[in-house]
């Protein structure tokens, strides 16, 4: 078995990119070196030494296609790059394809924006495709000793045949394929101003004087104001796990800084677990739970929806249906239930992030583009749910701005039922901000909350005001 190996420096989504069903190899460093590598083989990206050699990707290929043939390939549609969409959507990888011999242009994008760039892609334009992956980012783990003959420990490639078997049989046995984590460099890069190439002359002069940036690590590019219109609707919506799903709320550090959970996947359906999916502040979720709790939760899979990587939220049921609603440029807000943990705070319910949509709707009424994009969503990448919820799925898709905060924002007060129990309602202070919801102000178990009137333009610039 042949097995490829090569360090990644930097990990924007880009090279490799594991969005939208596959994992590519584009404009990474072994197209660039014509590895030598055929359907079957594995390649294999590792962390630097610096990060102590981690395992960041690994790819059974199923493909080895032509950078044209990639383009005109209708599976990768959604892998072609939006400069001004979600991040994931930036970072698509689908880019170049041929107009004549040894003649090439490309879509506008904020990577490889030099002249250098340009030609480096293309003297090798081959690009590796994988149906079956294992895509670490954030979560990247490390190699057993006994395997570390794997690692290519500076820039390159190198092949690691004797290795393989071993590395795959461990891999297989010890991890579910599939997005377990998030790039570590990925970002919103949508309101950078640079250049972005379409086209070389001869003499390698740029012929296209668009935004972007050169090479796959972001430039301090001068930023610009983000025009953004006055949402129409705002709504906000209650996720991840609580006392009611899951047997406890998420965890909140002393800091501010979180971890969103999302909730138990009650059919086992997904590959993502609470023990093998990493917390942003290291080990797995599953190290969230009472201690009792902890063994029986590793294994259990997780309904991850809302995810944050492509910024996706499907729901099939007849209380999220007003989400269909939603317009490019309205606002979804997302609050979640929180603790503390190791620190001494009472539970309470808290802003975490948010879409700016991009768009919305019923499944059945969206565009095959937009399916596409909304295919890291739990209720489209498992088809046997998607055929069965599709007439009645509302989808929301986020575009650029969205973002999973970096520390909460508490909203909630305790105040108490009409029988005198304890209630989580909205606070003084965010009903200045959010209104008053006719005096239904219990958000402890709530459906959609919809801001109305005067208080929209308050809440807009609120929220997106949010870090």
């Amino acid at each position: 078995m042949r097995l490829c190996s090569h360090v990644i420096m930097y990990d924007s989504g880009l090279a490799p990119n594991p969005f939208h069903g596959y994992c590519t190899t584009a404009l990474c460093t072994p197209s660039h070196m014509n590895a030598k590598l055929k359907k079957g083989h594995w390649l294999v990206g590792i962390s630097p030494k610096k990060d102590g050699n981690r395992l960041v990707y690994a790819m059974r290929i199923s493909d080895v296609l032509s950078m044209d043939q990639y383009f005109h390939d209708e599976r990768f549609e959604a892998k072609k790059p939006n400069p001004n969409g979600a991040p994931s959507e930036q970072c698509g990888d689908n880019i170049y394809y041929s107009t004549g011999k040894d003649q090439w242009a490309r879509l506008r994008s904020r990577f490889h924006n030099s002249p250098k760039d340009f030609k480096k892609d293309v003297k090798y334009p081959v690009v590796f495709v994988a149906e079956h992956f294992y895509y670490f980012g954030d979560r990247r783990v490390a190699i057993p000793d006994n395997l570390r003959g794997i690692i290519q420990d500076r820039q390159g490639i190198s092949y690691k045949d004797h290795a393989a078997d071993e590395f795959v049989a461990w891999l297989q046995t010890n991890h579910k394929p599939g997005i377990l984590g998030t790039p570590v460099d990925i970002d919103d890069h949508s309101t950078e101003t640079g250049r972005m190439i379409a086209d070389l002359s001869d003499d390698g002069i740029l012929q296209d004087t668009n935004h972007g940036r050169s090479g796959c690590r972001p430039r301090p590019d001068r930023i610009m104001p983000c025009e953004q219109r006055l949402p129409s609707r705002i709504a906000l919506l209650r996720v991840g796990i609580d006392s009611g799903s899951g047997g406890t709320d998420g965890p909140l550090f002393a800091d501010g800084r979180f971890e969103y959970v999302p909730i138990p996947d009650s059919k086992g359906l997904d590959e993502r677990t609470y023990g093998n999916h990493m917390a942003r502040a290291g080990g797995p979720l599953s190290g969230f739970f009472p201690p009792a709790r902890q063994g029986a939760m590793a294994s259990q899979s997780m309904h991850f929806d809302p995810e944050f990587a492509s910024f996706t939220y499907g729901d099939p049921t007849s209380p999220k249906a007003g989400l269909r609603r939603l317009a490019a440029g309205d606002l979804l807000v997302f609050y979640a239930g929180l603790r503390g943990y190791g620190c001494d705070v009472p539970s309470g319910l808290y802003i975490i992030g948010y879409f700016e949509v991009a768009f919305a709707g019923l499944a059945r009424d969206l565009t095959e583009e937009q399916i596409r994009a909304c295919s890291d969503n739990f209720h489209v990448r498992h088809v046997s749910v998607f055929r069965d919820q599709q007439d009645r799925l509302v989808l929301v898709k986020g575009g650029a701005g969205s973002r999973l905060l970096s520390k909460a924002v508490k909203i909630s007060v305790l105040g108490q039922d009409r029988a005198g129990k304890p209630l989580k309602v909205l606070s003084p202070e965010m009903q200045q901000i959010f209104g008053g919801f006719d005096g239904k102000l219990s958000f402890q178990r709530s459906p959609t909350r919809w801001v109305v009137g005067e208080h929209v333009p308050t809440a807009a610039r609120f929220v997106r005001g949010l870090r």
